[in-house]
């Protein structure tokens, strides 16, 4: 038998088994399911994993965390849509994803939600829905724009601008690093990355001038990839140093 056809056949099993399972009392706090669930899933441990998330939902329908956690067990699973079961499977996550959101005021962990709208865009992307996919994207837009925090307004932005550079959309990656970088948000880095799109669309005047503006600003948090960051920046300008940037920018 087919393995996709064997997994959708446990998740029916596990489904069937929750619900006949739901006069069992929980024992401990939820959390300490959802910990076991994680573990579960970082241990390749799928049964265990789905028995566990589908039988805190049976009881506990509007536990956030678990429609994630259950979303991205379903979403891992279902690989190519292509394939014999996928779109089946991707639909059991778009499920979760959007109960994750509907329920989101739930979550311990708030990053969760956003993870959901983005995973979502991309299965979208894969299912080749269009107009769901433009839904998605609009959405995530309007969560942007509703963020009463600059920092939150950036780092949607920056996620976004990250999500279209990977897919090479330039000019909507140029957009949201800009937005990202007015918000406040890892502005050295909305600049570095902005500079480098700049350089494959061959611009090399406004190239330099985010390399220079990058200079400018420090580096938001501590990570490992700040000295390769800073020293592409020094040795880029080096190389651009024959490009003339207009008084009147300085």
């Amino acid at each position: 038998m087919h393995i996709k056809n064997i997994f959708i056949i446990t998740i029916i099993s596990i489904i069937i088994s929750s619900y006949s399972l739901a006069g069992i009392e929980l024992t401990e706090p939820t959390w300490v399911y959802l910990g076991e669930a994680k573990r579960y899933i970082a241990e390749g441990k799928t049964s265990l994993a789905l028995e566990l998330l589908n039988n805190i939902i049976t009881k506990s329908p509007d536990n956030a965390d678990a429609h994630y956690l259950l979303a991205t067990v379903y979403e891992k699973e279902a690989g190519d849509p292509a394939s014999l079961g996928g779109s089946a499977i991707y639909i059991l996550a778009i499920d979760e994803y959007e109960k994750t959101i509907e329920y989101a005021n739930n979550l311990s962990i708030p990053a969760y939600e956003i993870d959901a709208y983005f995973n979502l865009l991309k299965i979208y992307e894969r299912l080749i829905d269009n107009d769901k996919y433009t839904e998605t994207e609009a959405l995530i837009n309007k969560l942007a724009q509703k963020a009463t925090r600059r920092v939150d307004k950036g780092r949607i932005y920056f996620r976004l601008a990250d999500y279209y550079s990977s897919r090479n959309q330039d000019i909507l990656a140029l957009e949201n690093y800009d937005l990202s970088y007015k918000s406040g948000y890892r502005q050295k880095i909305s600049l570095f990355k902005t500079s480098l799109i700049n350089r494959k669309m061959r611009n090399y005047l406004e190239e330099k001038k985010k390399l220079l503006l990058a200079n400018r600003y420090n580096f938001d948090y501590e990570e490992p990839i700040n000295f390769d960051v800073q020293r592409s920046i020094n040795n880029r300008l080096l190389e651009l140093t024959n490009i003339e940037v207009p008084n009147d920018f300085y």
